[in-house]
């Protein structure tokens, strides 16, 4: 063997056996993030924790800056679970999925923390259905994710789903519709494992719109879902 070439297997082989992963070192990623009031959008001194998905083979604290709430931590490729809880609100929980991204792209989490009490009413901005249907679209999972979190991160919640359509058409038609989408948001719900005992519904119609409007956004703002925090 020549002496040149037995000096690189040698060399080759023995960074393997003193680096025996090196063949998968993955890539770090910056995850940035911001935490504020979800009223009033003034930061909130939190505690931020992380676990990876599934087992939780990595766990950790994400330092803030309690001023401006904005934090950064590095992460390898994979889903993250990160959990904030501050003094007088909500616990939020929250899963980034980690993946390559481009040159320029960023990771960002965004947590607008609520505060405690009962009888708050929460709409959910981003749960879309088809037109006279009870089918939830995909666009819709990332938000009722989000609140089956919330109610599981906090044990004593009691929610109530309360369902709503535009005014217009036939009450009876519409009282039906609106049943059958908060039924499919609680369903939704307690596959995530949220406890069927902790979710109420309730279904009004059109019958206390938001707007009275013509126009198709109006009509879009009162077909909706509202979560009203019963006890806590």
């Amino acid at each position: 063997m020549n002496y040149a070439y037995s000096k690189a297997f040698f060399s080759i082989l023995l960074g393997l056996l003193l680096f025996p992963n090196f063949s998968n070192a993955q890539n770090i990623w910056i995850v940035k993030g911001k935490v504020a009031d979800n009223d009033t959008g003034k930061p909130v001194k939190t505690q931020l924790h992380y676990q990876t998905l599934p087992h939780g083979n990595q766990i950790g604290i994400i330092s803030m800056n309690s001023e401006t709430g904005s934090f950064t931590f590095k992460a390898m490729e994979g889903e993250y679970e990160i959990t904030a809880t501050a003094e007088g609100y909500i616990k939020n929980t929250q899963i980034v999925s980690i993946k390559e991204v481009g040159e320029n792209e960023q990771f960002f989490v965004e947590f607008k923390l609520r505060k405690e009490g009962s009888n708050e009413v929460l709409r959910l901005s981003n749960l879309t259905f088809d037109q006279n249907k009870a089918e939830i679209k995909p666009e819709s999972f990332a938000e009722l994710n989000e609140l089956a979190a919330m109610v599981r991160d906090n044990p004593s919640m009691i929610i109530q789903l309360e369902g709503h359509t535009d005014f217009r058409g036939s009450q009876k038609g519409n009282l039906k519709l609106s049943e059958e989408r908060v039924k499919a948001v609680r369903d939704y719900l307690v596959n995530k494992s949220v406890d069927n005992k902790r979710i109420k519904i309730k279904a009004f119609g059109g019958t206390k719109p938001l707007t009275r409007e013509s126009s198709e956004d109006a009509r879009a703002q009162n077909r909706r879902v509202e979560v009203r925090i019963l006890e806590y």
